[in-house]
């Protein structure tokens, strides 16, 4: 007789479409169906199947649930749950397309969100997709309505239950408990179109099988994002990423194959030059629709800004000299960042410029300082007197509770307020000392 599996496998929900289920959510449904908590039924997972070599802590995972990226936590995680249960759980997570695209800015992490109307669409709990826990990914292609933060909950804070006694389930509010999030009555924000069309873009790539995957690897991407640059821009690198709004050499280390572009970057090109996603991964480049337009939708899915592949060294050095004219004149790294430049490179070719914005950054440093120092002798003699008045002990510890200002060594202008208020203290302490043996 065959040996027992340690849980009973529940098939894996939506696998094969772009509603599959995340290894988050089919974990949590799988210790509601045998009467335990998620971190209970990890730890007899684990128990059964030890995990070795590699630091796993499922506190940590259980708190942050950092396995539907291409980190090792997930791998190992998913591996376990099938020899566990017998269910196949390769697609509930994105660690099929790890070899496509960096980690960073993969998964998400720690936000999670969900579909306001997937989740009402029935009375009972429903699953949670793998789609939304994608970072470039918005809005549900479903219902072309925005994702909203599983952190919020619209019960009164009387009605909010205990930690240890709130539920785990992606589609229930975790605060107080409400089936659907119903606590929240706002009706659902519709999406733009370009959140609508990144959601529709991965969702087709989450529901790739095997057999259609096989065939997809570095070699073919590099390959189709060569033919989309031939076919769009006329091999033009420069103006592929200039209209996709993004970088020269990024763009040019994708179609050599130096570089892997991230989810994110490879979505928004992909929209600006109307290319199918599913077809780019497997090398060859296919228009999306009828779409008569030249160029699709303009998205901005990356916190970087590329202005810069647009600006001559002229515009560089206006730019520069227009931030050290503000009145709260930002860093060079915050002007470098707007503009998509190496702040190394800024140094490089405009020492002049760079030198001035420095000095206004300094000024406005100093200046500042001078001021947190000033409220806070401020705040500590006003607390020195009232101790006096009440015939305190005027102390460290006893002046900064009064004055509810705590010094710490990160703040060295309270630091030098303390230092000098009793100080000044303790002169005064003397003199009545002096005054009176005298």
């Amino acid at each position: 007789m065959s040996e027992r599996t340690l849980f009973y496998g529940l098939p894996l929900a939506c696998d094969g479409s772009a509603e599959v289920e995340s290894l988050r959510s089919y974990v949590e449904r799988l210790s509601y169906a045998h009467n335990l908590r998620p971190r209970r039924l990890v730890e007899v997972l684990l128990e059964r199947y030890p995990v070795h070599g590699i630091g796993f802590d499922y506190a940590t995972l259980l708190r942050h649930w950092d396995v539907h990226g291409s980190g090792k936590s997930g791998t190992q995680l998913t591996e376990r749950l099938e020899k566990a249960t017998l269910t196949p759980l390769g697609h509930s997570t994105l660690h099929r397309f790890a070899g496509l695209f960096p980690a960073a800015h993969f998964a998400r992490y720690r936000d999670t969100a969900y579909c306001p109307e997937c989740v009402a669409e029935t009375e009972d709990p429903t699953h949670g997709r793998l789609l939304w826990e994608v970072q470039c990914v918005t809005a549900c292609p479903k219902h072309r309505v925005l994702l909203r933060a599983a952190a919020e909950c619209g019960a009164p804070k009387e009605e909010r239950l205990p930690v240890n006694r709130r539920p785990a389930f992606r589609s229930v509010c975790s605060a107080c408990g409400s089936i659907g999030f119903r606590c929240l009555t706002d009706a659902a924000i519709p999406a733009p179109i370009e959140a609508v069309r990144v959601a529709e873009h991965v969702g087709k790539m989450l529901a790739l099988s095997d057999a259609q995957c096989a065939g997809i690897n570095l070699a073919s991407l590099q390959a189709g994002i060569g033919e989309l640059v031939r076919e769009v821009y006329g091999s033009r690198v420069a103006n592929a990423a200039v209209d996709a709004g993004l970088s020269r050499g990024s763009v040019s280390t994708w179609v050599r194959g130096v570089n892997r572009p991230s989810l994110s970057q490879l979505v928004q090109l992909c929209l600006r030059a109307n290319a199918e996603l599913v077809a780019l991964l497997a090398g060859r480049y296919e228009r999306v629709g009828d779409n008569e337009d030249e160029f699709g939708v303009q998205a901005k899915l990356t916190d970087r800004s590329y202005v810069r592949v647009v600006m001559s060294d002229h515009d560089i050095l206006a730019t520069l000299d227009e931030a050290a004219k503000e009145t709260d004149a930002p860093t060079v790294q915050t002007v470098c960042a707007r503009i998509g430049l190496n702040p190394r490179v800024a140094r490089a070719k405009f020492p002049v410029a760079v030198g001035r914005l420095v000095a206004r950054c300094t000024e406005r440093r100093v200046a500042e300082w001078n001021q947190r120092h000033e409220d806070a002798v401020v705040a500590y003699t006003k607390a020195a007197a009232a101790l006096q008045e009440r015939g305190a002990t005027v102390g460290a510890k006893a002046l900064q509770r009064e004055a509810r200002l705590v010094a710490f060594s990160q703040n060295p202008a309270r630091v030098r307020a303390l230092d000098s208020v009793l100080k000044k203290v303790a002169e005064g302490a003397e003199r009545v000392q002096g005054d009176t043996y005298g």
